[in-house]
């Protein structure tokens, strides 16, 4: 019986953290219009963004990024107060049906621990994502012969804008185009109408991996 209890604390502790990292870079891409399914990520990717959804609150209490996660943190602790007022409500109405007390103790244990993380790390990965569309770094695209979508769509506008890298999955590059601070797009174009990709930062090269050019 011991055995099992360890085991499925260890399956939910892996579930949260996977819940928890996915919930981030959903977020994340959200805000950029960008489905994770898009980008085939891996299970490890997933789980290493897990840690600034369990970290964040302890950055918090330091003053690090107050502003950023204050209003969610608000929520979450007043959803953790309240859901601790129902649980002893429960407890004391239905001591004498203790089956029925357990059940509903469990409901609500399970629903917090997954619904407060969830809601938690999506808005603190979009927070993230609105925090850095100015970080993004420059890049400059060769198109193949033939291949004209950048250069198409770029010539729609009588402004010039700048081309940023975002990210990559195995079949698609995504930039995001922006001219100003306030007018930005995301384009999506297939890595075989490229011939070639560099990313710079000041005024240096970057080599561009799939996973390290997502949100850290």
């Amino acid at each position: 019986m011991t055995e099992k209890f360890v085991a499925a604390c260890g399956v939910a502790f892996v579930a949260l953290l996977y819940l928890a990292g996915y919930a981030y870079l959903d977020g994340y891409y959200e805000f950029f219009d960008i489905g994770v399914n898009e980008l085939e990520l891996s299970p490890q990717h997933i789980f290493a963004h897990s840690a600034p959804v369990y970290l964040g609150p302890l950055r918090e209490l330091r003053g690090q990024i107050l502003n950023e996660v204050a209003p969610t943190v608000t929520i979450c602790i007043l959803l953790v107060f309240i859901s601790s007022i129902l649980l002893v409500f429960i407890s004391i109405i239905f001591y004498k049906y203790p089956n029925i007390a357990l059940t509903l103790v469990t409901v609500f244990a399970i629903g917090g621990m997954v619904i407060v993380p969830y809601f938690y790390a999506h808005d603190l990965g979009k927070s993230r994502a609105e925090k850095e569309l100015h970080t993004i770094l420059p890049a400059v695209v060769l198109e193949k012969p033939g291949e004209t979508y950048l250069s198409e769509f770029q010539s729609k506008f009588n402004e010039i804008g700048l081309l940023y890298f975002l990210t990559a999955s195995t079949t698609k590059y995504f930039f995001v185009y922006r001219i100003g601070d306030k007018r930005w797009w995301v384009l999506r174009v297939p890595i075989t109408a490229i011939a070639g990709l560099s990313v710079h930062q000041n005024g240096l090269k970057v080599p561009q991996d799939r996973e390290q050019s997502r949100p850290q």
